[in-house]
């Protein structure tokens, strides 16, 4: 049973577009960087952050949320055919992912992504 979690005191949590979310995850453990929780709910994925993450500069495509509820899927709810589950829980023991390798990572993402449609953009024209 999915439970409605505070954050603030123990984590804060970034949410971004499962697209960067996906991205983001992937390079991580392609480089085996410590990360934590990621909670995949349906178009949107959330990271676990340390508390007081919020003088990192998250980039657009990030919302930064400290004392607000979000859903926790059950500890074991890991099929992605679910809308609710855990896109990550390892490795053992971590919930945190550093926020300023997050807040790069996804900051880079999202500048790939607007130079690839200036390119469209301009092939269109």
């Amino acid at each position: 049973m999915p439970t409605r979690v505070r954050t603030g005191a123990r984590f804060a949590v970034v949410r971004t577009p499962q697209r960067y979310g996906t991205a983001a995850l992937e390079h991580l453990r392609k480089r085996n960087v410590r990360r934590g929780a990621v909670i995949a709910d349906g178009p949107h994925w959330t990271f676990c952050v340390p508390p007081g993450s919020d003088c990192v500069p998250w980039p657009s495509c990030a919302t930064y949320l400290s004392d607000s509820e979000v859903t926790v899927p059950p500890r074991n709810a890991r099929d992605t055919r679910l809308s609710l589950h855990w896109a990550s829980r390892e490795p053992a023991g971590h919930l945190l992912t550093h926020p300023i390798v997050l807040s790069s990572l996804l900051s880079a993402l999202a500048s790939e992504q607007r130079q690839e449609a200036v390119q469209c953009l301009s092939r269109n024209q």
